[in-house]
């Protein structure tokens, strides 16, 4: 089995923008990528079964609230 590196709120929250838009990885496929906007988007990378390549779909952004 994978060594898996889950994220959780406290790492999520802390993930800043750089100067270029990198990805943290929650393990089998699922990343958060940090935009150098501060957006933070879902994203699951996987193999597709009939051409064998590699693709992504995202779920959306993470929205932030204000309190």
């Amino acid at each position: 089995m994978a060594n898996i590196n889950m994220l959780n709120d406290l790492k999520i929250k802390k993930a800043k923008s750089k100067e270029k838009s990198y990805t943290l990885s929650d393990g089998s496929g699922l990343q958060l990528l940090i935009k150098t906007n501060e957006h933070k988007l879902w994203e699951f990378r996987f193999k597709s079964p009939s051409t064998l390549k590699t693709r992504k779909t995202s779920f959306g952004f993470i929205l932030k609230y204000h309190c």
